[in-house]
Parts: structure tokens; sequence; C-alpha cells
């Protein structure tokens, strides 16, 4: 990620609009009860016992 300072009388920050989008993503995802904990927690499951994308009913 890469950001501009911005000094004047009020510091800021500018940001991209993609990395402004994952920041709000992140927070959005946070806000959810138990939800970090379950990112975690599927990211520790091996793959060979997930099931194949395809086999996903969307």
């Amino acid at each position: 990620m890469s950001t501009i300072n911005i000094t004047n009388k009020y510091n800021a920050v500018l940001l991209s609009e993609s990395d402004g989008n994952a920041i709000s993503e992140t927070l959005y995802l946070n806000s959810i009860e138990g939800m970090s904990q379950s990112i975690i927690k599927s990211g520790e499951t091996p793959l060979d016992e997930c099931i194949p994308e395809d086999m996903v009913e969307w």
C-alpha cells in the first residue's frame, strides 16, 4: 500500500481507491461478530478437507 501524506493545518493521507476499498471491506468484516475467527479457522483447514469449487452451489 502506497500513501501520500498531506501536511498542512489538518494532516491527511491520500491512498488509492482499491486500498480504500480493501480497508472498508476489512472494517466491515471485522464488524461482524465472530467473522475474524471464522476466517482464521478456515485458513487453517487443509485443502484436502475442502470441497472443490465446482461442487459449491452459489
